[in-house]
C-alpha cells in the first residue's frame, strides 16, 4: 500500500489537473467566442457605415458630410443646420428678454430661417412678437439685420442676441439706428428687433 501511494497521489494529481484544464479551457472558450462576436458585431457596424456613407475612413466620412452640407447651402441657403440652432438655443439659455422678429413677405425664402428662429426664442422662454412688411427697403448682404443703437456699446440682451448668433456662426448684418428711431411695425419695450429679409449674398 505504501509503495502504491506515489502512484496513486500522481493519478490524483493528474485527475485534478485534467478538471482545472478542463475548466479553465471552457471559461477561455466562452471569453474567446465573446470576444469573436464583438468584433463581428463592430465589422458589420463598420461595413455598414461604409455601406451609408460610401466612405472608408472617418475622414473620408467628415469630408464627404461637409461636401453634402455645401450642396444643401447651395440649395436652401435660409436654413439653419441643427447644430447651429443647439448653439444658438445653449446661448439663448443664459436669461429671457424681449425680441420683435419683423418678416419681409416679398421674400418667400424667409420662411424657414424665421420660423427656426421663432421656435429657437420660444424653446429658451424669451417673449417674442413676429410682424410682417412688405419690402424692408434695401436687401442685406446676409438677409438677417439685428438692430443696434448708434454709437452706443452693446449691452444686456441685445449684447447676448449679438453673441448668440456669433457662436452659433448665424450670418447677419448689424443695422444702426438712433435710440429714439424705431420702425413702426416695432412695439415700444422691446429689446432686441430682427429683421429677416431678401439676401443679396447667396
Amino acid at each position: 500500500m505504501i509503495s502504491q501511494a506515489p502512484t496513486i497521489f500522481i493519478i490524483g494529481a493528474c485527475l485534478v489537473a485534467a478538471v482545472i484544464y478542463s475548466l479553465c479551457r471552457r471559461q477561455f472558450s466562452d471569453r474567446i467566442g465573446l470576444l469573436k462576436d464583438h468584433i463581428s458585431f463592430k465589422d458589420g457596424i463598420i461595413a455598414e457605415y461604409k455601406r451609408n456613407t460610401g466612405a472608408q475612413s472617418p475622414d473620408e466620412a467628415r469630408r464627404i458630410i461637409a461636401e453634402l452640407e455645401k450642396r444643401l447651402d447651395a440649395i436652401d441657403p435660409r436654413t439653419l443646420r441643427p447644430k447651429q440652432i443647439e448653439i444658438l438655443e445653449r446661448e439663448l439659455s443664459q436669461t429671457t428678454g424681449k425680441v420683435t422678429l419683423v418678416r419681409d413677405i416679398i421674400s418667400p425664402e424667409t420662411d424657414n430661417i424665421a420660423a427656426q428662429l421663432v421656435r429657437a426664442f420660444k424653446k429658451c422662454n424669451w417673449l417674442i412678437e413676429t410682424h410682417l412688411t412688405a419690402g424692408t427697403g434695401l436687401p442685406s448682404a446676409t438677409g438677417v439685420e439685428i438692430t443696434v443703437p448708434r454709437d452706443v456699446e452693446l449691452s444686456g440682451d441685445l449684447a447676448l442676441v449679438v453673441h448668440a448668433f456669433k457662436q452659433a456662426g448665424i450670418r447677419f448684418d448689424l443695422s444702426e439706428s438712433d435710440q429714439q428711431q424705431q420702425h413702426a411695425e416695432v412695439p415700444s419695450g422691446t429689446d432686441v428687433e430682427i429683421r429677416i429679409m431678401q439676401a443679396t449674398d447667396m
